[in-house]
């Protein structure tokens, strides 16, 4: 079981200069990074190194209530490509450009997120991601998360 949680940080914006990210952690290290580590072997086989990990989490309103993303709700379009909603986006700022989709299917105690991609690289496998399983809160319809000191606990547990 992987213990899931968030923090709010900044990044470059091409256009706006600094704005949030939501930085999704995975037993405390940073998805982006986790995901890096999984492309490299293939980016460098393509030739292009600088492109694997090159994600960044998406806007807080994406993720953050009253979003349902989380939970396999997709509200967007840079969602339900295949059954898929993005995790991560680009470095650029712009989620569809180079965006990491995952398909979530919620159990009764779990949450299990599984069949990453890279929908611009289909042939890169990221078996090393998956599957992570996290825990249900007791409430039906909520994710248990651990919450980072920028985002109260309430804002993350989100209904179905």
């Amino acid at each position: 079981m992987y213990e899931i949680h968030f923090e709010i940080g900044e990044r470059d914006d091409l256009v706006d200069g600094m704005g949030e990210t939501v930085v999704i952690f995975v037993n405390d290290r940073d998805l982006s990074r986790i995901t890096r580590e999984v492309e490299l072997p293939f980016a460098a086989r393509d030739g292009k190194p600088e492109l694997a990990g090159n994600h960044v989490g998406l806007p807080p309103e994406t993720d953050i209530l009253p979003s349902h993303r989380l939970l396999g709700r997709t509200e967007g379009r840079d969602d339900d490509w295949d059954g898929k909603f993005a995790v991560l986006g680009c470095g650029c700022g712009v989620v569809g450009c180079w965006p990491l989709r995952v398909k979530t299917t919620p159990r009764e105690a779990t949450s299990l997120w599984h069949d990453f991609k890279q929908p611009h690289h289909r042939h890169w496998r990221h078996g090393g991601l998956e599957p992570l399983i996290f825990s249900r809160a007791p409430q039906p319809g909520t994710l248990h998360v651990r919450a980072g000191p920028k985002i109260r606990r309430r804002d993350v547990l989100v209904e179905s």
